[in-house]
């Protein structure tokens, strides 16, 4: 179908009945930290030592890794070990995938890493961090493969963090910084730690149990830096992401927490959308959880926006 003629028929569609075709929430990223050793043996396990690569091959990563690990990337030995440099590596589950989606990040010899390092007395270069982003990408489908991995990192390891988000329509800026820090008042603790970077704005000093949480132009984000085209309709999509600390099985968290970190993110939303002010349904989340935890349940491997993909 084209992108006129997909444009045409969004636009027969109510504003509210689009809101609610497009609001959702669901688990964005998973975060472990895991020795090395452990991790390599796992990989081994599952057959995929052999797909572990450089990031060079995958330039979402690549990107991906300059905006987080800028600082860090150009210096080759800050951990003062040479046998220990930083560095990325990734394993991709999806035949020449392009995307964060449907891939596997792993990292060695951060700060943050090295740090840890100290704190438990170990050898630099003991942990590696694993990470499995875009888990909830409505552009995208999330592969099997993906999700088996995921399932058997959460049975075996500790979450670090996890990455909620929630998906609205609003024409309100991301990067409004007084609008942002009213919707997370009772989230952010430090207003000096609140930052706008391009169509993002950030807390990134938070109450005890969320690392940050931000709020950025999806649609900006989807068609301009991952070239999708998307039909106008999108064009006021906007996400909101809440990090959260948890060092424990995935198992162990408890309905009560889940239900406490959606509250969370419904009363920032509801300060983009009057369409919120019951809550935003969690269709994805839901499905992704009752997978996780059940291993008699399949989820579907769709993308939930074709109809307003171009």
């Amino acid at each position: 179908m084209s992108e006129l003629l997909k444009d045409k028929i969004s636009s027969n569609i109510s504003e509210e009945e689009l809101f609610y075709k497009i609001a959702d929430k669901g688990i964005d990223a998973v975060f472990h930290v895991i020795e090395k050793r452990s991790f390599l043996n796992t990989i081994k396990k599952l057959m995929l030592s052999q797909k572990l690569r450089l990031t060079n091959r995958n330039q979402s990563i690549k990107k991906w890794c300059e905006k987080k690990f800028g600082s860090e990337m150009g210096i080759s030995n800050f951990s003062g070990n040479v046998k220990n440099p930083f560095r990325v590596r990734y394993i991709n589950f999806e035949r020449g995938n392009k995307s964060l989606s449907n891939t596997m990040i792993v990292i060695e010899n951060s700060v943050e890493l090295n740090n840890l390092c100290k704190e438990r007395k170990k050898r630099y270069g003991t942990y590696v961090k694993v990470v499995f982003a875009g888990l909830y990408q409505p552009t995208r489908a999330i592969k099997p493969l993906t999700m088996k991995v995921l399932k058997t990192f959460l049975s075996k390891y500790n979450i670090w963090d996890m990455d909620f988000a929630v998906d609205i329509l609003s024409k309100d800026k991301s990067s409004d910084k007084s609008k942002f820090k009213n919707a997370v008042k009772g989230i952010s603790n430090n207003d000096s730690k609140i930052y706008t970077h391009y169509s993002t704005t950030y807390a990134n000093s938070c109450v005890k149990g969320v690392e940050k949480v931000l709020i950025y132009d999806k649609y900006i984000k989807e068609s301009i830096y991952h070239k999708q085209r998307l039909c106008k309709a999108l064009e006021d999509w906007k996400r909101i992401e809440l990090r959260v600390r948890f060092r424990k099985r995935f198992s162990k968290i408890t309905n009560k927490e889940i239900l406490h970190y959606k509250d969370m993110l419904d009363d920032i939303a509801r300060n983009y959308s009057d369409f919120v002010l019951f809550g935003v349904y969690e269709k994805t989340l839901n499905a992704q959880i009752a997978y996780l935890k059940d291993g008699r349940r399949k989820i579907k491997s769709e993308v939930k926006f074709k109809e307003w993909i171009a």
